[in-house]
């Protein structure tokens, strides 16, 4: 079965391990949805963990000031399939990797369109991890140590065209 939420608001919501307002075990698909100041306080995701081989898709969410103490401050997806459409990802923070969002399977494929993920104040993490395969187009990344970092080797693959890079300590060229 899959999940569909659309035009709500899920805000301040904690717990003591991960996915503040959302722990998703399904596709998951959410439209005009804003996720605000949720915590994982010993966890990932800050406002979502989504686990399993399945497929996310979000289009017009807003991920705003979310708070994980390991990964992923918005977003941990550890699922096969993905798409992040005019998405907005602001003040986010994490302990570990990924300030905004962290694509931590291999065998993730992964598309980021129109979106943005932006930060206040100098962000010292990377604004994405990726650890699967991924394309980006038309995005803004902005105020973060770089805009994203890749792993998982030889094997990943990140196609990137028409992004902005903008106030991150390491931009590409």
């Amino acid at each position: 079965p899959s999940i569909t939420i659309r035009n709500v608001t899920l805000r301040n919501g904690s717990v003591a391990n991960s996915g503040g307002a959302l722990l998703v075990f399904n596709d998951l698909a959410l439209s005009n949805v804003r996720f605000e100041n949720n915590k994982a306080t010993a966890g990932s995701g800050g406002a979502v963990w989504d686990q399993g081989k399945n497929n996310l898709t979000l289009d017009r969410v807003v991920f705003l000031g979310n708070t994980a103490s390991n990964q992923g401050g918005a977003l941990l997806f550890r699922g096969a399939t993905g798409s992040i459409k005019n998405s907005f990802f602001a003040n986010n923070t994490s302990g570990g990797a990924g300030a905004a969002l962290v694509a931590n399977l291999a065998t993730s494929n992964l598309t980021f369109v129109n979106s943005t993920f932006t930060d206040a104040f100098k962000n010292p993490k990377e604004a994405l991890l990726l650890t699967g395969s991924a394309t980006l187009q038309n995005n803004i990344f902005h105020n973060f140590k770089t805009g994203f970092t890749v792993t998982g080797g030889t094997a990943v693959t990140v196609n990137e065209d028409y992004n902005l890079f903008a106030a991150n300590d390491i931009d590409p060229q």
